[in-house]
């Protein structure tokens, strides 16, 4: 069966490469990751509220 692979690496290849890009979902879990971190961290310490 291994044989049968490393005869047509191209086929393999094509085989686990995703139809569809997936750069819009990296994209949105960057914002969502990044409006957690800021929820979690300190004020700057510039900043005041008087």
């Amino acid at each position: 069966m291994a044989f049968h692979l490393l005869q047509d690496p191209d086929a393999v290849t094509a085989g686990l490469t995703p139809d569809s890009s997936s750069g819009s979902i990296e994209g949105a879990v960057n914002r969502i990751e990044r409006i957690e971190g800021q929820l979690y961290t300190e004020p700057d310490s510039t900043y005041s509220a008087e």
